[in-house]
Protein backbone atom coordinates (compact mmCIF):
# COMPACT_ATOMS: atom_id res chain seq x y z
CA UNK A 1 0.00 0.00 0.00
CA UNK A 2 1.19 3.13 -0.57
CA UNK A 3 2.12 5.86 2.53
CA UNK A 4 0.88 9.32 1.26
CA UNK A 5 3.26 12.27 2.50
CA UNK A 6 1.19 14.80 4.91
CA UNK A 7 1.12 18.62 3.96
CA UNK A 8 3.55 18.70 7.58
CA UNK A 9 5.96 16.09 6.41
CA UNK A 10 6.34 18.07 3.26
CA UNK A 11 6.78 21.11 5.04
CA UNK A 12 9.62 19.41 7.30
CA UNK A 13 11.48 17.81 4.32
CA UNK A 14 11.37 21.41 2.42
CA UNK A 15 13.00 23.38 5.72
CA UNK A 16 15.65 20.89 5.68
CA UNK A 17 16.40 20.23 2.47
CA UNK A 18 16.42 24.17 1.60
CA UNK A 19 18.42 25.12 4.74
CA UNK A 20 20.89 21.99 4.05
CA UNK A 21 20.92 22.04 0.57
CA UNK A 22 19.34 25.27 -1.03
CA UNK A 23 17.16 23.29 -3.13
CA UNK A 24 13.72 25.23 -2.70
CA UNK A 25 10.42 22.86 -3.29
CA UNK A 26 8.06 25.21 -3.59
CA UNK A 27 4.42 23.80 -2.51
CA UNK A 28 3.38 22.67 -5.54
CA UNK A 29 6.47 20.10 -5.32
CA UNK A 30 4.73 17.56 -2.72
CA UNK A 31 4.03 15.05 -5.25
CA UNK A 32 7.23 14.85 -6.43
CA UNK A 33 8.68 14.96 -3.31
CA UNK A 34 6.65 11.92 -2.36
CA UNK A 35 7.62 10.30 -5.10
CA UNK A 36 10.89 10.33 -4.80
CA UNK A 37 11.01 9.39 -1.08
CA UNK A 38 8.73 6.36 -1.47
CA UNK A 39 11.65 3.61 -2.26
CA UNK A 40 13.54 4.97 0.85
CA UNK A 41 10.72 4.67 3.01
CA UNK A 42 9.83 1.34 1.98
CA UNK A 43 13.26 0.05 2.35
CA UNK A 44 13.35 1.26 5.23
CA UNK A 45 10.26 -0.22 6.52
CA UNK A 46 9.24 2.91 7.64
CA UNK A 47 5.08 3.84 8.36
CA UNK A 48 5.90 7.32 7.22
CA UNK A 49 7.56 10.24 5.63
CA UNK A 50 7.89 11.52 9.52
CA UNK A 51 9.56 8.43 10.31
CA UNK A 52 12.31 9.05 7.39
CA UNK A 53 12.82 12.68 8.40
CA UNK A 54 13.97 11.62 11.57
CA UNK A 55 16.02 8.77 10.54
CA UNK A 56 17.79 11.45 8.34
CA UNK A 57 17.73 13.69 10.90
CA UNK A 58 19.44 11.38 13.10
CA UNK A 59 22.27 10.12 10.89
CA UNK A 60 25.51 11.20 11.62
CA UNK A 61 27.28 9.44 8.71
CA UNK A 62 25.83 11.47 6.02
CA UNK A 63 24.98 8.49 4.18
CA UNK A 64 21.30 9.31 4.36
CA UNK A 65 21.21 12.96 3.69
CA UNK A 66 23.48 12.00 0.29
CA UNK A 67 20.59 9.48 -0.64
CA UNK A 68 17.93 12.38 0.15
CA UNK A 69 19.53 14.41 -2.21
CA UNK A 70 20.23 11.97 -5.04
CA UNK A 71 16.61 11.29 -4.80
CA UNK A 72 15.34 14.87 -4.27
CA UNK A 73 17.52 16.51 -7.65
CA UNK A 74 16.45 16.38 -10.90
CA UNK A 75 19.78 15.14 -13.57
CA UNK A 76 18.50 16.42 -16.60
CA UNK A 77 21.52 16.93 -19.09
CA UNK A 78 22.76 16.28 -22.57
CA UNK A 79 25.68 16.51 -24.80
CA UNK A 80 25.37 20.55 -26.79
CA UNK A 81 22.05 21.37 -25.25
CA UNK A 82 20.56 24.49 -25.73
CA UNK A 83 22.49 25.15 -29.24
CA UNK A 84 21.84 29.06 -28.82
CA UNK A 85 23.88 29.59 -26.40
CA UNK A 86 27.09 27.60 -27.97
CA UNK A 87 26.87 30.07 -30.99
CA UNK A 88 26.90 32.83 -28.52
CA UNK A 89 29.77 31.91 -26.47
CA UNK A 90 31.70 31.23 -29.40
CA UNK A 91 32.12 34.35 -30.35
CA UNK A 92 31.77 35.34 -26.81
CA UNK A 93 35.23 33.07 -25.89
CA UNK A 94 36.69 34.69 -28.45
CA UNK A 95 35.96 38.36 -27.74
CA UNK A 96 37.23 37.47 -23.73
CA UNK A 97 40.74 36.27 -24.92
CA UNK A 98 41.54 39.41 -27.48
CA UNK A 99 40.29 41.60 -25.03
CA UNK A 100 42.00 40.01 -21.63
CA UNK A 101 45.20 39.00 -23.81
CA UNK A 102 45.06 35.79 -22.23
CA UNK A 103 45.44 32.46 -22.79
CA UNK A 104 44.29 31.26 -19.59
CA UNK A 105 40.50 30.29 -19.01
CA UNK A 106 38.33 29.40 -15.59
CA UNK A 107 35.18 27.50 -16.21
CA UNK A 108 32.84 26.21 -13.38
CA UNK A 109 30.07 23.91 -14.63
CA UNK A 110 27.57 24.02 -11.44
CA UNK A 111 25.23 21.17 -11.36
CA UNK A 112 27.27 19.68 -14.17
CA UNK A 113 25.14 16.51 -13.40
CA UNK A 114 26.82 12.97 -15.14
CA UNK A 115 29.22 15.50 -17.15
CA UNK A 116 27.50 15.65 -20.62
CA UNK A 117 28.22 19.69 -20.16
CA UNK A 118 31.59 19.89 -18.83
CA UNK A 119 32.71 17.50 -21.74
CA UNK A 120 30.90 19.34 -23.98
CA UNK A 121 32.54 22.73 -22.88
CA UNK A 122 35.86 21.26 -23.19
CA UNK A 123 34.72 19.96 -26.66
CA UNK A 124 33.34 23.22 -27.88
CA UNK A 125 37.10 24.73 -26.81
CA UNK A 126 38.94 22.07 -28.39
CA UNK A 127 36.85 22.77 -31.64
CA UNK A 128 37.29 26.80 -31.30
CA UNK A 129 40.35 28.03 -30.13
CA UNK A 130 43.05 27.87 -32.40
CA UNK A 131 46.40 25.87 -30.64
CA UNK A 132 44.61 25.36 -27.54
CA UNK A 133 47.42 23.33 -26.32
CA UNK A 134 48.83 26.93 -25.52
CA UNK A 135 45.91 27.67 -23.69
CA UNK A 136 45.37 27.44 -19.53
CA UNK A 137 42.20 26.34 -19.78
CA UNK A 138 40.86 24.44 -16.17
CA UNK A 139 37.09 23.27 -15.76
CA UNK A 140 35.58 22.43 -12.32
CA UNK A 141 32.52 20.36 -12.75
CA UNK A 142 30.91 20.05 -9.83
CA UNK A 143 26.99 18.49 -8.55
CA UNK A 144 25.26 18.00 -5.41
CA UNK A 145 24.68 14.49 -6.16
CA UNK A 146 28.13 12.17 -5.72
CA UNK A 147 26.04 9.28 -7.40
CA UNK A 148 26.01 11.40 -10.45
CA UNK A 149 29.55 13.17 -10.31
CA UNK A 150 30.63 9.32 -10.06
CA UNK A 151 29.18 9.23 -13.41
CA UNK A 152 30.62 12.21 -14.97
CA UNK A 153 34.37 11.22 -13.05
CA UNK A 154 33.83 7.63 -15.44
CA UNK A 155 32.75 9.63 -18.41
CA UNK A 156 30.72 6.85 -20.36
CA UNK A 157 28.18 7.58 -21.89
CA UNK A 158 25.43 5.03 -23.70
CA UNK A 159 24.90 5.08 -27.26
CA UNK A 160 21.88 6.67 -26.54
CA UNK A 161 23.41 9.37 -25.19
CA UNK A 162 25.90 10.66 -28.28
CA UNK A 163 23.17 9.73 -30.74
CA UNK A 164 22.71 13.20 -31.39
CA UNK A 165 26.50 14.37 -31.59
CA UNK A 166 28.31 14.88 -34.79
CA UNK A 167 29.62 11.95 -35.90
CA UNK A 168 33.06 13.43 -36.22
CA UNK A 169 33.21 14.82 -32.17
CA UNK A 170 32.39 11.28 -31.31
CA UNK A 171 35.32 9.98 -33.58
CA UNK A 172 37.56 12.83 -32.50
CA UNK A 173 36.23 12.58 -28.56
CA UNK A 174 35.15 9.21 -27.30
CA UNK A 175 36.44 5.98 -27.76
CA UNK A 176 33.78 2.85 -28.22
CA UNK A 177 34.07 0.22 -25.73
CA UNK A 178 32.06 -2.77 -23.90
CA UNK A 179 31.46 -2.07 -20.27
CA UNK A 180 31.02 -4.49 -17.46
CA UNK A 181 27.00 -5.54 -18.20
CA UNK A 182 28.72 -6.45 -22.03
CA UNK A 183 26.82 -3.40 -23.52
CA UNK A 184 28.27 -0.82 -25.90
CA UNK A 185 29.48 2.79 -24.40
CA UNK A 186 31.47 5.36 -25.40
CA UNK A 187 34.71 6.59 -23.02
CA UNK A 188 35.69 10.37 -23.15
CA UNK A 189 39.12 10.14 -24.54
CA UNK A 190 41.61 11.20 -21.79
CA UNK A 191 42.99 13.93 -23.24
CA UNK A 192 39.73 15.76 -23.13
CA UNK A 193 39.20 13.87 -19.62
CA UNK A 194 42.38 16.37 -18.60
Amino acid sequence: MDIPITKQEFELFQDYIYNNVGINLPPHKITLVQSRLRKRVKELGLKSYGELFEVIKKDRSGDELAILISSISTNVTSFFREKGQWDFLKTEILNIIKKKNTKRLRIWSAGCSSGQEPYTVAMFLHETLQNISSCDIKILATDISEKVLKLAIEGEYREKDILDLDRNLVHKYFEPMIDKKEQRVYRIKDFLKK
